[in-house]
């Protein structure tokens, strides 16, 4: 009873020494951190909504902080593995934050390795652990027992345990020879899309294509009881390690920097994007597997849901073209040539329109999709590829991740990463031939590999299917040049001259089907 109340005595105090230091600490230290999306925009209020106390050696916790913006009501949730340490380090210390005798420093502890096992141990069992507001912390999808065992404390070596370097939103820990964990640093209400596709793929549909789902962690706030607002937020998942070459960007980009030439000179490439087109097929495939799982099952994709998809484009095209006349004088000069071509394109672009569902041969069913897919968002293995991450674009709406969409949107994602890589491997080459030859292995592999299925995720006529593509490749085009002005102004090139082949092309399209 003594130990106990003295656990708990000591635990009051670290939590108020928190409550006191990281108003002041965290503004400076989350503008370093390449996982905070609120880079830009200035934090009026930092405040530390709940902690769960860890079974660490010295203490340690996992902190929601949220945080409130000066520049409008908006306000995020993040989370955090908190340590105190003995001497402060780059990028990981917060500041000084007295309350353990020898170690003032309070500190980001994802990377260390005692923090890291400590939050991982309620893995071993599926529980729930309370926190000091009242909450839980919820350890679910606890399977095989085998892999649960490889991370008792006891069993674990802490040398295994470290971050990834590739990290943007979340953090990436690998934890020994045969698990990864991804902590999601922004904590949203409802179960994040990459805890809910992987548990159907691994689950239901058994498609061996992704990494198995071997655990979840998920944060249920004070009062939290799945009712709206309230809703339990995911904290991270457990999943199989896959052993890679590399992802598949890095993959294209090593097979076109090795194989110098013509279309004719790259059999390796196309032979695995040939690969890859199956791959995602058969991935679509595994979405559209269950007629009884209702967040899963297909629907058919009807006139209104077609007339949703036109108006998000428009809307999203006007708010790019009014920026732009905003920005142009700000950027590089090389740029603003483009860009002017692209606005005298803005009546073209805002008249373009997708294919009709209601005729002959263009109706199909909607399904779940990645919703974020690139060449990035694959894995080079020995057999092939497997596809990963499922959360989602982050800065799209959960509500809107979840929705059930044509499934040429997850294609049209990957065709644009393949301008990219023939622009990024390029010496003196013709990059719309490599563009042209990837897309063409791509879309010969995919739309044979999902006809043979019967899935009905695509429009019978092939004008429809072709229109389909340009159309969301133009809506991915578009998104790409806002998010190469916020983040990569120079490859902003790409984009902005991939919208002329894309907007010939729907108008194309458009003048074939009248």
């Amino acid at each position: 009873m003594t130990s106990h109340t003295s656990k708990r005595g000591e635990r009051e105090a670290l939590r108020r020494a928190l409550d006191g230091a990281l108003p002041e600490l965290l503004p400076a230290f989350l503008s370093t951190q390449r996982w905070f999306g609120g880079k830009g925009r200035p934090i009026r209020e930092a405040v530390l909504d709940d902690v769960a106390w860890l079974p660490s050696e010295s203490p340690s916790a996992l902190a929601i902080v949220r945080l409130r913006y000066a520049d409008g009501p908006a306000e995020d949730r993040y989370v955090m593995l908190l340590g105190w340490q003995p001497e402060a380090r780059e990028r990981v210390t917060l500041g000084r934050c007295e309350g353990v005798p020898g170690r003032p420093w309070l500190a980001e502890c994802a990377g260390d390795p005692d923090v890291a096992v400590a939050f991982l141990q309620g893995l071993c069992a599926p529980h729930a652990i309370p926190t000091d507001a009242g909450g839980t912390v919820t350890y679910a999808d606890v399977a095989p027992q085998a892999s649960a065992r490889r991370l008792d404390r006891g069993v674990l070596d802490r040398r295994e345990v470290k971050v990834l370097t590739a990290e943007q939103s979340n953090t990436t820990i690998r934890v020994g020879g045969a698990h990864v964990f991804k902590l999601f640093r922004r904590l949203v209400v409802g179960e994040n899309p990459e805890a809910e596709v992987t548990r159907f793929l691994t689950s239901v549909a058994e498609f061996q294509g992704c990494p198995g789902l071997r655990g979840s962690i998920g944060y249920g706030a004070p009062g939290a009881s799945g009712s709206a607002g309230t809703e339990p937020g995911t904290l991270g998942v457990l999943e199989d390690w896959v052993e890679n070459s590399g992802d598949g960007w890095s993959h294209a980009l090593r097979l076109l920097a090795a194989q110098d030439g013509g279309a004719d000179r790259w059999p390796h490439l196309l032979a695995d994007l040939g690969v890859l087109g199956q791959v995602t097929a058969e991935f679509h495939i595994a979405l559209a597997s269950s007629e009884r799982e209702i967040d899963f099952a297909p629907v058919p994709f009807t006139t209104d849901d077609r007339a949703a998809v036109v108006e998000a484009f428009r809307r999203n095209a006007r708010r790019l073209f009014d920026r732009l006349r905003g920005a142009r004088a700000g950027l590089h000069a090389d740029h603003r040539p483009l860009v002017d071509e692209l606005l005298t394109m803005e009546p073209a672009v805002l008249a373009s329109e997708a294919p009709s569902v209601d005729g002959p041969g263009g109706s199909f069913r909607a399904i779940r999709i990645h919703g974020d897919y690139h060449l990035g968002q694959t894995l080079k293995t020995h057999d092939g590829f497997v596809v990963i991450d499922f959360e989602g674009e982050p800065v799209v709406p959960r509500v809107e991740r979840r929705r059930k969409q044509p499934a040429l949107r997850d294609v049209a994602g990957m065709l644009r990463s393949f301008d990219y890589a023939a622009v990024a491997a390029d010496g003196d080459r013709d990059v719309a031939a490599i563009a042209e030859a990837m897309r063409s292995a791509y879309l010969a592999a995919y739309g044979e590999r999902l006809g043979a299925a019967g899935a009905s995720l695509l429009p019978e006529d092939p004008n429809a299917r072709d229109g389909w593509i340009r159309f969301f490749e133009l809506a991915k085009a578009l998104y790409e040049v806002e998010y190469e002005l916020d983040n990569r102004p120079a490859w902003l090139t790409i984009p902005l001259r991939g919208i002329g082949r894309l907007v010939q092309g729907v108008a194309s399209t458009d003048r074939n089907q009248r």
